[in-house]
């Protein structure tokens, strides 16, 4: 891994220091992962959002809609949301609400990969701990855009579910309360 693959894992895998405590160490792998994904798309349509807005409000057939918001975007994936990450650290009172709106604004075939990692229902978890605000504040501050490499983010991605895996044999404690028996 490189040194700039190795910055990059140690920044988003400190996350889960704010996780401890609220979440097992064999669940940080349901928030870090969708949350990088996120950043990364984040950063990456950056440049092309106005046209993605712009074209979302000339675009008034259905049937066209996802492949000329693809097109607008550059990717093969887009956001029609007016929100960003960034933007969802305006209002901390409802974070979990503008953040789940920003989601709402991805093409299917993001939504579908964030459904699979059960994202609402973490954004939700996350609220209700008091950690939504803190955990894409931390995020939003990792630039994950386009001088960051596909490679480079592959060997991120493989670093993070290696991390994931060691951290998955749970810690002793994360399964019973003090004074009881592991066994």
């Amino acid at each position: 891994m490189s040194d700039g693959t190795g910055h990059l894992s140690k920044l988003v895998w400190s996350v889960a220091d704010l996780l401890r405590g609220d979440f097992k160490s064999s669940e940080y792998g349901r928030v870090i992962l969708p949350f990088t994904m996120l950043r990364r798309l984040d950063c990456l349509l950056a440049p092309s959002r106005q046209a993605v807005l712009d074209e979302a409000e000339r675009t008034v057939c259905e049937k066209e809609r996802e492949q000329r918001l693809a097109a607008a975007s550059g990717w093969p994936f887009y956001n029609s949301s007016r929100f960003s990450m960034e933007s969802v650290l305006s209002d901390p009172e409802n974070a979990d609400r503008l953040l789940l709106a920003y989601v709402d604004g991805y093409s299917q075939n993001v939504r579908e990969l964030l459904d699979g990692f059960e994202f609402e229902r973490t954004v939700t978890r996350l609220s209700q701990a008091g950690l939504l605000y803190r955990i894409v504040a931390q995020f939003v501050s990792i630039d994950l855009g386009q001088t960051i490499t596909d490679d480079h983010m592959e060997s991120l991605f493989e670093e993070l579910v290696r991390r994931f895996a060691e951290s998955g044999n749970e810690v002793s404690g994360e399964h019973y309360t003090p004074g009881m028996s592991p066994t």
